[in-house]
């Protein structure tokens, strides 16, 4: 099993980058089922399974799950700008931590969080998935890196 740590620190890097690009440079691989991808991805599927995920030393493979109804998060467009202090971004934030804590464990919530984040403002993302590690028994552990260490596209 990967170090809890390397999963979930993979899964802030990079917010606008796809989940099934390799993470920590190159090391980390998320095994991203079809139905993960977006709609603008799905057709590509295998092609992106060969293309991104041979090389990586850590694989991380994942179960399908039911998809969430994320309706409520289009309130913040995907490339808009996040602010928590916006009443209309808390209430989204406030449903994507709840999401996060309801996962019954580690496993689970890497699971949801791999699906969710490339339907979501990554900034909005990295700040629900922080806060539920930080909220959580189980993850409570996991180091969160601050904003200026993370690892970010160019959008």
């Amino acid at each position: 099993m990967t170090d809890i740590n390397t999963r979930f620190r993979g899964l802030l890097q990079r917010p606008y980058e796809p989940t099934f690009v390799p993470k920590n440079n190159g090391q980390l691989y998320f095994d991203v089922p079809d139905s993960y991808l977006t709609d603008h991805y799905r057709p590509f599927g295998a092609a992106l399974q060969n293309r991104f995920g041979t090389n990586a030393q850590t694989r991380i493979p994942l179960p399908n799950i039911t998809a969430p109804d994320l309706a409520y998060a289009d309130a913040v467009s995907r490339r808009g700008g996040f602010s928590i202090f916006h009443p209309s971004h808390q209430r989204v934030a406030s449903q994507l931590i709840e999401l996060f804590l309801e996962q019954s464990n580690p496993d689970a919530l890497t699971a949801m969080a791999v699906f969710v984040r490339d339907r979501v403002n990554g900034p909005l993302f990295q700040y629900a998935l922080s806060v539920a590690l930080m909220h959580r028994t189980d993850t409570r552990d996991v180091e969160i890196p601050s904003f200026g260490a993370v690892p970010r596209s160019v959008r």
